[in-house]
């Protein structure tokens, strides 16, 4: 298992473990918690499917191998990050809670980071092509 599998793994553990225990404090399901559930599977499955759909190009740091634009990369450069955030919304909505609105701040903040980081490396890799792909793509 390589090191972004067992991060993955760890991530996904932690996800499901805040989700469960969601659920077991809010037992009625209100708009809300359904809301929630429905936007952490939505995000679960989209960042699975990503996280997927680049395979070996896949990595905890930036790493330009080759540009993928199939599956769901046709449409959003970034579905591994938006998947996190809607998972990190998911969570404020089951929750409630002002420490769970600070790390939906922290998390976007941090993936605007690393996605600028990732665009500018794949910008200087694969230059027009690159440009191209940017065009045809929302974030």
């Amino acid at each position: 298992m390589t090191e972004a599998q067992k991060a993955n793994l760890i991530e996904g553990t932690i996800f499901i473990a805040l989700m469960a225990y969601g659920y077991y404090r809010h037992p009625a399901l209100d708009f809300w918690t359904i809301i929630s559930g429905l936007l952490f599977i939505g995000g679960a499955a989209l960042g699975v499917t990503a996280r997927h759909e680049l395979a070996e190009c896949f990595s905890g740091t930036p790493k330009a191998k080759r540009i993928v634009h199939s599956g769901v990369y046709a449409k959003i450069r970034h579905p591994i990050y938006i998947g996190g955030l809607l998972i990190c919304i998911s969570l404020c909505l089951l929750y409630r809670n002002l420490i769970f609105y600070s790390v939906l701040l922290a998390v976007l903040i941090i993936q605007s980071i690393r996605a600028r980081a990732e665009e500018k490396l794949l910008l200087k890799t694969f230059g027009q092509e690159y440009i191209n792909y940017k065009k045809s793509t929302w974030f």
